[in-house]
């Protein structure tokens, strides 16, 4: 009895220690899905003016004020990735978005009523990513980093605009079960920094928050 405790426990650090040492591996491949949140953000206000006559006055005539904001916005990714050794990882991505920009307008100058006007256009995201792991237990966490190219149409997907975006962040990845297959649930946080993303000034890069949470499948 007590040799048949020490072979199962040394059967079971066995497997432990397989598992360990097992997936993800060099050369194993990565796919996932996930749900992303775009955080939002709010310009400061501009003022559109028309120079005053100089016999009144010298100061600029405020005709009315803009200020523009971009809602936060649920959206759509997948990935596929390749172990370059059981700790780096390189991604490449997708994603899919339907942000809305509002802009709010005030103190009109002939005394029209405040309003907000609004916009839904649709973005898409092409890009890759280089991912460390640590650790190679069933809890992983890990960083990345990356760009991607930012495709951007309006609401009647006529006027399109390409920028670039430039991405940092962490997360964690826990995975289930034993073998050369493994699945898992992924979720992390990142940092996103965009030009020609929305605003009043599309040229101005801004940067938002983003938050993912999906599954993985890696073999």
């Amino acid at each position: 009895m007590a040799l048949a405790a020490v072979l199962g426990v040394c059967a079971a650090g066995s497997a432990n220690a397989q598992y360990v040492s097992g997936l993800p591996r060099r050369g194993s491949v990565e796919i996932g899905a996930a749900v992303t949140l775009n955080g939002g953000r709010t310009d400061a206000p501009t003022s559109a003016t028309e120079t005053s006559n100089p016999i009144v006055s010298s100061t600029p005539l405020t005709l009315f004020r803009a200020q523009a904001s971009l809602e936060p916005a649920v959206g759509i990714e997948g990935r596929v990735g390749v172990y370059l050794t059981p700790a780096v990882e390189l991604e490449g991505a997708g994603s899919f978005t339907r942000p809305v920009l509002a802009v709010r307008l005030t103190g009109d100058f002939e005394g029209a009523v405040d309003t907000t006007a609004d916009e839904t256009s649709t973005q898409y995201l092409i890009g890759g990513s280089a991912l460390y792991h640590f650790g190679r237990g069933r809890l992983q966490p890990f960083v990345f980093g990356g760009a991607a190219f930012l495709r951007q149409l309006d609401a009647g997907g006529v006027d399109a605009q390409n920028g670039t975006e430039l991405h940092a962040g962490g997360g964690m990845k826990y995975w289930f079960g034993h073998g050369r297959r493994r699945t898992g649930l992924r979720a992390d946080a990142r940092v996103s920094s965009r030009d020609k993303s929305g605003g009043l000034d599309p040229t101005k890069r801004i940067t938002l928050p983003v938050v993912s949470a999906g599954v993985v499948v890696n073999f």
